[in-house]
């Protein structure tokens, strides 16, 4: 019996059904190919801003802790009879980390620009790949508006704790101020963490299961469910 004649239009050619199911597991459709180039750029310069964000922050907290290094300069210079009194060596412990911190607040400024060109350009994430009714789909609007309440919480906590004279702060609002900017910092790792762990597995999850072995329509399933991780995890 012969197979009913398909008919494809020029039109119908040029834009496939993005619902389509994938013929092939490497035939899912991308979820970066959805975004535009200027979303595209917002992206990675925010991640290399929250990267640059945290990694001064951990250096601060770690090699570079002002207080850890005033105590070693004291031993280091009493082992060669000087002495050194606690003001002087706090002092040189935070002059150690100034070039450094100075990167943390390029960093900062340029994510508060980021998000206030964000907010100017209103260009939706494409989460094309799910659908609307599905909790996939919830869960990635969910994941995006706590995203962007976390970021937007840290960029005006560390541009009010920045401007603490300018803005006539008081010395224990300051401090709050810090405390919630540090809390907003460990999440933001968090957050970077599982972000990056699901584009891994969104890349790799459709070749493991074909690897593996699995028939055709596994490979599809996988191929599908790796477009929704990173739908998800972009939020």
């Amino acid at each position: 019996m012969a197979s009913p004649a398909v008919h494809l239009t020029k039109d119908s050619a040029a834009h496939p059904n993005p619902t389509a199911e994938p013929e092939h597991p490497g035939d899912a459709p991308r979820f970066r190919g959805a975004r535009s180039g200027l979303l595209r750029l917002w992206h990675w310069l925010m991640a290399l801003s929250v990267t640059g964000l945290a990694s001064t922050w951990l250096l601060r907290k770690t090699f570079l802790s002002y207080k850890g290094n005033a105590v070693l300069l004291q031993q280091k210079l009493l082992e060669s009879g000087i002495t050194l009194d606690d003001e002087k060596a706090l002092a040189l412990g935070r002059s150690l980390r100034a070039g450094m911190w100075q990167w943390h607040y390029y960093f900062g400024f340029t994510l508060a620009a980021l998000l206030v060109l964000r907010l100017v350009v209103r260009e939706p994430l494409p989460f094309r790949a799910l659908k609307a009714s599905s909790w996939e789909y919830r869960a990635a609007k969910v994941s995006q508006a706590l995203f962007y309440a976390v970021i937007c919480g840290m960029a005006v906590s560390g541009l009010s704790i920045y401007f603490k004279e300018t803005l006539g702060l008081g010395k224990d609002l300051v401090g709050k101020l810090k405390e919630a900017h540090e809390l907003v910092a460990w999440f933001i790792v968090v957050y970077a963490v599982a972000h990056l762990a699901g584009v891994i597995r969104a890349e790799l999850l459709p070749f493991t299961r074909a690897g593996l072995g699995h028939d055709r329509q596994g490979s599809q399933a996988g191929g599908r469910l790796a477009v929704r991780w990173a739908s998800f995890l972009e939020g």
